[in-house]
């Protein structure tokens, strides 16, 4: 063990067992097979024995370069010598290098350290610490500012690192919000500790990455989205004279001539994360989150809703364009490659804050209309012919229009953009019926509550555009007439909404279904027939549950028949409305809901009007 030309240990390494102290064994003992408990009942004296005599009786089983006093070995560590100088360099067998060796013993280091960090142990004693330092704050708020007091820097700084990389980590952190909570209400009160906070993000976008999408826990990622909402609340009205301003940084690549490149970033540390999520959208990172999108569109959408300066800036990074090319996947005109499919049959991405987003920016525009919409947000802004054109894309706003998620924001935008502009209502129009049609019968609420704000749109158009909804070609009359004998469950749900907008006859809508009775008067007899056809399949049903149901929607429909009866003053002369059109084949009623899809309905043709030519 003491031979000089035996490499050295790593210097960490334990050492070895003294040789005087314990007693040498051979190294071929791993050689000798196991003793049978059961044939052979020996004692340890009588096994070292044999073992002596085995060794002695069998010399050739040691190696040729080894003699029997140089292959021993002690309990801590088998070593052996080498009698030629020239491997001298090579490790001695049995020996760790001690680059792996370092390595091993930084691994488990770090998994201790771990081990402790996640412990509540830990966490009682950050507590602790925060409730010392508070104490400490209060005698320090009474003499300075809290904005300059160190005391609520510190505590920032610690809480801040110990929720971003412990306690997001932590399987049982079921406190986290009340760690966020408090760290919020100190950010009130320290505007460098808000600014140190989000530089640390905004230098990290790997870990703002993981925290708003890839974190798969809803509550951590609310926490975070709440931290950094409260975090540009706050420095917002300071950073808003430098939103057009940029810092040159270095990088370490160099150019040809050999001098280094630079890069330029947002002097504003709230930009430097707008910058990055927006990079997030191009990249496709979000779209393979999509389970997790709600807090990563919530919290832009907060920032646009700081102010006029923020919206600015979305739109003029084409924020817009970025939104819908996103929402459309595969079926953006931009799409090179085959993109990431959002959605499945058991769950939908969370769009709603997205939706609001996007209804936000483009209540910006300028529409061409004759007059500013009274939907309009800020000064009216130019945008792109690129951006307008994507944007009033027939598929996107069939999307948008079918979304439930967020129908206000649909409502909205689709209002700002039909106001006083002509081109702009027929497209709209046929897009509607379009959704209409391709809507299962029980899922056209959020249709319907458009309409009644599109009828309701008080402009120099409204009463064009109240017939163009109701009567036209594919209008909601016509289009319930033409189908009450193939789908008489959407038909039912045609005349519904018709009774209800003619409930209120100071409307432009119900002034028009009044002055055009005489296309109803056929109603009052096919709710009645349907009514018929329907009580001689209620007792079809399997289970009570389902005939309660049934009886119940007898009652309505007997309910509205009434009211069409007392509408219609009794009349059912509806010759002139049957003259119109040939009387379909009728076919066998159907109540089977999953039969109730418009696939086929004839609708306008969408090519006759150009988005781009809407201005």
């Amino acid at each position: 063990c003491n031979n000089p030309e035996a490499p050295p240990l790593p210097p960490d390494s334990p050492k070895p067992a003294d040789d005087s102290s314990v007693p040498p064994l051979p190294s071929e003992l791993e050689n000798i097979p196991p003793v049978d408990a059961g044939s052979s009942k020996k004692n340890d004296n009588d096994m070292v024995a044999d073992t002596v005599d085995q060794l002695q009786e069998e010399p050739s089983n040691l190696k040729p370069n080894m003699t029997p006093q140089k292959s021993q070995q002690s309990l801590g560590r088998k070593r052996t010598t080498q009698t030629d100088p020239a491997d001298s360099k090579q490790p001695a067998s049995g020996v760790m290098p001690p680059k792996i060796y370092e390595q091993v013993f930084n691994s488990n280091n770090t998994i201790l350290k771990n081990r402790y960090l996640f412990d509540d142990d830990f966490e009682h004693y950050i507590a602790n610490l925060v409730r010392t330092r508070s104490g400490q704050e209060k005698e320090y708020m009474d003499l300075v500012h809290p904005s300059k007091c160190p005391e609520i820097l510190l505590n920032i700084k610690l809480i801040s690192r110990y929720i971003i990389e412990v306690l997001t980590r932590k399987k049982n952190n079921e406190d986290l919000p009340k760690w966020g909570q408090h760290l919020t209400s100190l950010f009130q009160n320290n505007i460098p500790g808000c600014l140190w906070f989000l530089e640390r993000m905004s230098d990290d976008p790997l870990t703002l990455r993981m925290l708003l999408l890839e974190c798969h826990v809803p509550m951590t990622r609310r926490v975070v989205c709440k931290l950094l909402t409260s975090c540009f609340t706050i420095l917002a009205p300071y950073e808003r004279p430098v939103y057009n301003d940029t810092i040159e940084l270095p990088t370490d690549s160099k150019s040809p001539s050999g001098q280094k490149n630079v890069r330029m970033i947002h002097k504003s540390v709230i930009l430097r994360i707008i910058h990055h999520m927006q990079m997030f959208l191009q990249d496709d990172h979000v779209s393979r989150c999509w389970r997790n999108l709600e807090q990563f569109f919530r919290l832009l959408h907060n920032f646009a809703k700081l102010g006029k300066d923020e919206r600015d800036f979305l739109t003029r990074t084409a924020t817009i364009w970025r939104l819908v090319d996103f929402h459309m996947g595969n079926d953006s005109p931009y799409a090179q490659q085959r993109r990431w499919d959002m959605g499945d049959e058991y769950s939908e991405p969370q769009f709603r804050d997205m939706w609001g987003l996007l209804s936000l920016l483009s209540r910006i525009c300028k529409t061409g209309s004759k007059t500013v919409p009274p939907t309009q947000v800020d000064q009216p802004r130019e945008i792109h012919q690129d951006v307008r054109a994507l944007m009033l894309d027939a598929k996107f706003l069939q999307k948008m229009m079918g979304n439930t998620q967020n129908v206000r924001a649909t409502i909205d935008l689709v209002k700002h953009w039909i106001w006083e502009n002509e081109l702009s209502n027929q497209w709209f129009h046929q897009i509607f019926q379009k959704c209409v049609n391709d809507t299962n019968y029980d899922a056209v609420e959020p249709l319907y509550a458009l309409l009644d704000e599109i009828l309701n749109l008080k402009d120099s158009m409204q009463r064009e555009r109240v017939a163009m909804y109701l009567n036209s070609r594919d209008g909601l009359i016509d289009k319930a007439f033409r189908y009450r004998f193939q789908y008489p469950l959407f038909t039912y749900g045609c005349i519904k909404k018709l009774m209800e907008l003619a409930r209120d006859s100071s409307t432009a809508a119900g002034q028009y279904l009044q002055d055009n009775k005489v296309q109803l008067r056929w109603v009052c007899r096919w709710l009645e027939t349907h009514i018929e056809h329907s009580a001689q399949n209620q007792g079809e049903y399997d289970s009570p549950a389902k005939d309660v149901n049934a009886i119940e929607r007898q009652r309505s429909k007997v309910h509205t028949l009434q009211e069409w009866q007392t509408w219609l003053c009794m009349e059912e002369d509806d010759e002139i409305l049957y003259a119109r059109q040939e009387e379909p084949v009728i076919n066998t009623f159907d109540d089977d809901e999953d039969d109730e899809k418009l696939d086929h309905f004839p609708t306008n043709d969408m090519n006759d009007i150009n988005p781009e030519d809407i201005q």
